[in-house]
């Protein structure tokens, strides 16, 4: 095997990982994004962990986070564009505590 192979093994591998990584952060911000929209529902308990569950199963839409954010604001009646914000500081709280 050669050094180049070697590397581009290596490469991949890293790849893979930091692709993994980020897979994982998705959904802990989607969770928590989720968590935060059943509780400005003003739902608690099961209903609660059922309606979030539903919401970050949203993102596995072929539109991705844009379904989600429709499907929430529409429940909560505001915005796209005020939701953004929320699920920016759902991003860096994931981020800030990571799941590895």
């Amino acid at each position: 095997m050669s050094i180049f192979e070697d590397r581009e093994r290596a490469i991949e591998s890293e790849w893979a990982r930091r692709a993994e990584r980020e897979t994982r952060l998705r959904a802990r911000r989607n969770r928590i994004f989720a968590e935060w929209a059943a509780a400005q529902a003003g739902l608690t308990g099961p209903e609660a962990t059922e309606r979030a569950r539903a919401y970050a199963k949203l993102d596995f839409d072929p539109r991705g986070e844009a379904t989600m954010l429709e499907r929430v604001a529409e429940d909560l009646g505001r915005t796209v564009d005020t939701l953004r914000s929320e699920l920016a500081a759902c991003d860096r709280a994931a981020r800030d505590d990571p799941p590895d």
